[in-house]
């Protein structure tokens, strides 16, 4: 017996982007990851799996190239390069990483060439750019998905891991309402690519 089902613009918008244009229909995506989602709890994936027992229980550690939707995302913890970072947000998060990148490959233009955000030399405050002060540069805001793209790539580009630890709130367009999750880098990951 067919059953209907309601998705918010945000959810639909995240199908169709999955989609195969003139194939897929809304049921065949939502079929194909519920497939896909089913394999990997029965081969205890590690692109998607429960952490063992001792760590933190029922939380979701997921793979950083292929996760879920951040959207509604809050960070809980995050750490680059093994510094933690204090009352982080996806964008406090994205500027430490651009700060530090900044003094750790010395130029504007090197820092350029690395960051996927939008950033410009100097001060700039129009535009969501705000200043960072002891990177001399702006950056522009984004969302929790940009924040987590760019800072995987500079840790990526830099071989320094990061780690951030968040808990999706319960609005319409959260992946996973109410659960938390976790996504991390290091360079020793590079073995096992």
């Amino acid at each position: 017996m067919p059953h209907t089902i309601t998705l918010s613009d945000a959810t639909f918008t995240m199908l169709e982007t999955l989609a195969k244009p003139f194939v897929d229909t809304p049921e065949s995506v939502i079929a194909a990851l519920a497939e896909q989602e089913i394999s990997n709890r029965a081969a205890g994936s590690p692109h998607y799996h429960a952490l063992a027992p001792g760590g933190d229980d029922g939380i979701q550690r997921l793979d950083p190239d292929r996760h879920v939707s951040l959207t509604h995302a809050k960070l809980l913890s995050a750490s680059f390069d093994g510094t933690d970072i204090h009352r982080p947000k996806w964008n406090s998060l994205l500027d430490h990483v651009h700060i530090f990148a900044r003094q750790r490959v010395g130029s504007y233009d090197a820092l350029e060439k690395i960051s996927g955000a939008h950033i410009r030399s100097g001060r700039y405050d129009e535009d969501g750019f705000h200043y960072l002060v002891d990177a001399d540069l702006s950056i522009q805001g984004v969302d929790s998905n940009l924040a987590w793209t760019h800072a995987l790539g500079i840790a990526r580009h830099l071989k320094v891991p990061i780690r951030v630890k968040f808990e999706w709130r319960r609005k319409d367009g959260a992946a996973r309402p109410g659960k938390v999750a976790i996504l991390e880098w290091s360079p020793s990951n590079l073995a096992v690519a």
